[in-house]
This record gives structure tokens, sequence and C-alpha cells, in this order.
């Protein structure tokens, strides 16, 4: 008979260890996935250990790389700061402050001067140079209506005052003065901004541009607004904004013949003007063979603005509470643009 089987067969020490070491390795595959023995924590441990020591002194040194990059950063970004203002502080100018170089001749601190001079100069009703301008613009405008120039002893028989300091202005008081633009029934009182300066580039236009004057103020092209812009009033604004773009007064106070100045690239359009107009005035003249002064340049300047608002003004269809809009666009913009181009050319050809 066959014995009867009650176990394993007994096996040596070594047979017992291959078995076992057998089933042992079968175990742990045998396990589920992420599953691991604690035999395999214990052996695996040192490694995550050095693994996580390298990975924070990377991030350590990653950090120090960059708060080195920040502070060298910093540091160039002061130092070049400082740099830029002792420059600017010991030699007055600012490489990066838009302005250029400009030699500041003799005409162009006269030119200056005689428009400063003439801007402080208040309309004088005693003054027959001021009041024959008057009449040359009234005669501009009204000549071929037939409306004679009121006199001041007609303005006088008008007024219903018998008070002296109530007479009405010589070249007379008239609500025809309205018609040319004037807000008030007479131009003294529109120039207290600009002085007789802004009535002589009035002046000027009309004399030099006369079918282009008689459009303007009568709004004889394009479609024009129900609420036009007062000609007259509108022309002293264009005196007063262009000599601030043309920095009259800074011309003047920092001006002296023969220094270099950092003026505004139109500034240098403006000079460069000048310095073609004067080559047509004879050695210590102050006029050019038609009797014509340098301050010239600058009613041509205006004529040119006033022309290019009329422009801009049809363009944008406005109307007179954006009167101030189109100002400054047309003079901050097309006119700046167009002595910025002389400014160009000067360069070019030196």
């Amino acid at each position: 008979l066959s014995p009867v089987i009650r176990g394993s067969p007994k096996m040596n020490k070594a047979e017992e260890k291959k078995h076992y070491g057998i089933r042992r390795k079968r175990t742990l595959t045998d396990d589920e996935p992420g599953k691991r023995g604690d035999d395999d924590d214990d052996d695996d441990e040192p490694d995550n250990k050095d693994e996580r020591h390298h990975r924070a002194e990377h991030d350590q040194n990653a950090f120090v790389e960059h708060a080195f990059a920040a502070v060298v950063e910093y540091v160039g970004h002061f130092f070049a700061k400082l740099s830029k203002f002792l420059s600017s502080a010991f030699t007055g100018r600012d490489d990066d402050d838009g302005k250029h170089d400009a030699i500041l001749t003799n005409a162009s601190l006269e030119t200056a001067g005689n428009i400063r001079t003439r801007l402080d100069v208040a309309y004088d009703e005693m003054q027959t140079e001021h009041v024959e301008m008057l009449e040359t613009l009234w005669r501009s405008c009204f000549e071929e209506d037939g409306v004679t120039f009121p006199s001041s002893s007609t303005a006088a028989s008008s007024s219903s005052s018998s008070s002296p300091r109530r007479q009405p202005r010589l070249g007379s008081a008239s609500e025809k003065w309205k018609e040319m633009g004037w807000q008030g029934t007479h131009p003294s009182t529109d120039l207290r901004g600009c002085g007789v300066f802004a009535l002589e580039n009035l002046v000027y236009f009309a004399q030099t541009r006369k079918d282009s004057f008689k459009v303007l103020v009568e709004k004889k092209n394009g479609t024009r607004s129900d609420w036009e812009y007062p000609f007259a009033a509108a022309g002293v604004n264009v005196t007063h904004e262009l000599t601030k773009l043309l920095d009259v007064d800074g011309i003047i106070r920092k001006g002296t013949v023969g220094e270099t100045l950092r003026v505004d690239k139109c500034v240098v359009g403006f000079f460069e003007l000048i310095r073609r107009h004067s080559g047509s005035i004879a050695s210590g003249s102050r006029f050019d063979e038609n009797g014509v002064g340098i301050v010239s340049v600058f009613h041509e300047i205006y004529c040119d603005a006033f022309e290019i608002l009329d422009q801009e003004w049809l363009l944008a269809k406005a109307t007179y509470m954006e009167f101030t809009k189109v100002l400054e666009r047309t003079i901050q913009t097309r006119v700046k643009e167009n002595l910025e181009r002389l400014a160009d050319e000067a360069h070019s050809v030196s």
C-alpha cells in the first residue's frame, strides 16, 4: 500500500532557504501595484533622503542666484539714474528730455524780443498807429459793403452817456465789429490778452493774403456750423498759442547770443525760418527791401496756422464748444509738425 502523505517532505536548511526565498519574492511581486514590503522601504529610504537633500540644495541655489540678479539690476538702475542726475545737474541738460541744441543768433533773439515787446503793448486810444491798424482791418472786411469806418465824432454822438469815461474809444465802438468776430462792440476788449501784437497779426493776414482772409472771415468755404467760431477772437487765441509753442518768453529769459539752447524741435524750425529770412535783410537793418521786418516770420506762421485751423474745423464738423480742441490740434499737431520738418531740413543740409 502506498504510504499516507501527512505533510511535505523534509528539507535541509539550504533547500528551506531557497524555497522560502522564492516564495518571498513571489509574495513581493504578487502584491497590488503601489504596495511595497517593509524591507523595500528600508532599502529605498537612503535614496529618498539623498534626493530630497539634492532638491533642497538646488532650490536654495536658485533663490540665491535670483536674489543676486535682482540686486545687480537694482544697483545698475540706481547708478544709471544717479549718473543721469549728475549729468543734468552739472551740464544743465537732459539728453532724454526731447529737446534739441540750437545756437541762438542775434536775429532770433531780436525777433523774440520784438514779439514780447508788442505783446506787452496794450491798445491805446490815443495812439494813431493803433487806430490806423483798426481802420485797415475794418476796410478789409467792410469796404466792399460801403460801410465807413466809425470816427470818434460819430461814436460820441451815438453815446447815451455824457461822462467822458464812458465815451467809446477812438476808432469807435460799433455793433459791426461783432460781425468780424470780436466779442464786444470794440476790439480793445479782446486784445487785452495779447496786446496790439494780436491786432498786427490780423492786419498782416488781411493785407498779405486778402482772398484767404475774406474766405475765413465770411466763412465762405465748406459746410459751416450753426454755431461758428468768432473769427477775430479766434485770431487772438492763435497768437497766444503760437507764442507758447515757440517759447518766446523762454528764449528771452535764457538766451544770450551765441549760446547753445536746449529747445523743442519746432523752435529749431522757427530759428531756421528766421535764418532764411534774415539773409535777405541788409546788415544793420531791421527790414528787408520790402520794408518787412523779421517779425514777419511769426506773422507767416500765424497765417498758416489760421488757415489750418479752419481746415481742421471743417474736417471735425465742429461747433463753438469744440473750438478749444480744434485749436489745440491745429497748433500742437499740424503747425508743430510743419516746423519740425523745417528743423529736419536744416539738419540734413548741415
